[in-house]
């Protein structure tokens, strides 16, 4: 599956800073977001937020961590690394394990967003008829390859194994999600999964990329499922082990991934970003750009009366 290159431009990583050689502090990558845009009032008008899972940022709490910072890319082909502040948005549901943040986009960063307009929303799940078997990928941190001066996130591709019909219970609660076939490690925790739709099923509505192959024109669309959140492992048994090459060590067998990755459904993050907290602060985002942007007076100024003579 071949996916546009702005889809890598859309993730960032989280870190913490971790005791360094020669007492320099270094960065410890821990987890994957990425950047949606939502539509204002104003059509040149967009308000930017970060979206992760919520268990990255609490890991890094429990451990001790102040601060979690995120590097972004930059045009000049480095990066940048600043601390977050503590600006969080969760869920009503406590097992939803999703977090959203505004976050400014400034001048100079290489970075795509997820309009919220790609959402896959519970309409557009319907209306594609969005089910098993649909390709699906994520985009994330791998951990042994992070990237030295820049983010260098990778791509898994699988399917949709099954669609939240029914929640199932987390340690915080109920809560729906995914399931997709698709081998989550840690560091992918927190990435945009995107649903791939064929070119036969796009509708007229719908934004479409294209590429043209001389006289023929092939369109695909990709809609924002939702956040990869977990894994299960399996625990060595024996069982496993008569079904694994001999020459292969126990410590390779201890826990096998089994494939199957719990993805957060998008609506979760819609609802965040629609609830009353940050929808109050976006309309306060308008109304600012609403002053800095208003049309200024021009008016006609009339000329001085000449005085008559004594």
């Amino acid at each position: 599956m071949r996916i546009p290159d702005e889809y890598l431009q859309c993730v960032c990583f989280l870190c913490v800073k971790v005791p360094g050689p020669s007492e320099h502090e270094t960065d410890e990558f821990i987890g994957t977001g990425f950047i949606v845009s939502v539509a204002t009032r104003f059509p040149a008008m967009r308000i930017f937020c970060l979206v992760t899972a919520k268990h990255i940022i609490k890991a890094a709490t429990d451990a001790g961590h102040v601060d979690l910072y995120v590097r972004m890319n930059t045009d000049d082909g480095s990066s940048i690394t600043w601390a977050l502040p503590d600006d969080w948005y969760y869920s009503e549901n406590p097992a939803a394990d999703v977090a959203v943040m505004f976050i400014p986009i400034i001048p100079g960063l290489t970075t795509h967003s997820v309009a919220i307009e790609d959402f896959a929303t519970d309409e557009v799940i319907q209306k594609e008829s969005i089910g098993i078997g649909d390709d699906v990928f994520a985009i994330g941190l791998f951990t042994r390859k992070s990237g030295e001066q820049r983010n260098t996130p990778i791509m898994r591709s699988g399917i949709i194994a099954s669609m939240p019909e029914e929640p199932f219970e987390v340690e915080e609660g109920q809560h729906d999600a995914y399931l997709v076939e698709l081998r989550s490690i840690g560091g992918i925790s927190g990435s945009p999964v995107f649903v791939n739709l064929p070119f036969w099923r796009l509708g007229p509505e719908m934004f479409e990329a294209r590429v043209s192959l001389g006289e023929m024109t092939l369109r695909w669309k990709m809609h924002l499922l939702g956040v990869i959140r977990s894994h299960w492992n399996l625990e060595r048994e024996d069982i496993a082990e008569g079904n694994v090459a001999a020459t292969m060590e126990n410590k390779e067998i201890e826990k096998l991934n089994t494939g199957i990755a719990v993805v957060t459904p998008i609506k979760d993050v819609l609802s965040i970003i629609n609830g009353e907290a940050m929808m109050e602060i976006r309309k306060k985002a308008e109304v600012e750009f609403s002053k800095r942007y208003q049309p200024t007076m021009d008016p006609i100024i009339p000329p001085t009366p000449k005085k008559r003579p004594a």
